[in-house]
């Protein structure tokens, strides 16, 4: 612009050139150090986020067995209910809490979600940011399979704990480009 015929007549050009050049240079590398903190920060939530994701599972591990065998132990109960009561609208009374928790094993062994359900995929930038937010789709979908079969308070409230992170990692997510 600087170039342009009657813009600069004299031998300032060079001068203001020059200036003009500088500032810009100065405005990227600011604007370099701020993308570059403004990352830093992102990943340090990301990390905490995955560490207490990572505390949280540790904790309730112990606890599966536990919860398996409870469930385990519920069928024949809920059966020998059945066996007595005389109208199909009871015996669905009584199996109604179990057929929401069902296919424990799976649930706790490997929670995988069934594909095309959770949240809609979002436009997070770039081939970084795309790659994290469909991992967190998958963990948002593991998280739901958790919750959805559990037969433990304790492992029912972890499993919205872990909701709660995968969803603030994934609104930061979006930043990313």
């Amino acid at each position: 612009m600087l170039n342009w015929p009657g813009v600069l007549g004299d031998d300032r050009s060079a001068a203001l050139r020059e200036a003009c050049v500088a500032l810009v240079q100065e405005l990227l590398e600011d604007f370099a150090a701020t993308r570059s903190r403004e990352g830093g920060k992102l990943a340090t939530m990301l990390t905490e986020r995955a560490e207490r994701m990572k505390s949280l599972l540790a904790s309730i591990q112990p606890k599966l067995p536990e919860a398996i065998a409870a469930y385990e132990e519920s069928w024949p109960r809920v059966f020998a209910r059945c066996s007595a009561a005389r109208t199909r609208r009871r015996i669905r009374q009584e199996i109604a809490p179990l057929r929401r928790q069902g296919g424990r094993r799976r649930g706790t062994q490997s929670a995988g979600g069934a594909p095309g359900r959770g949240a809609p995929r979002s436009q997070a930038g770039g081939a970084v940011g795309k790659r994290l937010d469909f991992l967190m789709q998958e963990l948002n979908r593991e998280a739901n399979t958790l919750g959805s079969k559990s037969v433990s308070k304790e492992i029912s409230d972890s499993s919205l704990e872990f909701k709660l992170l995968i969803e603030q990692m994934r609104e930061q997510i979006q930043n990313i480009e």
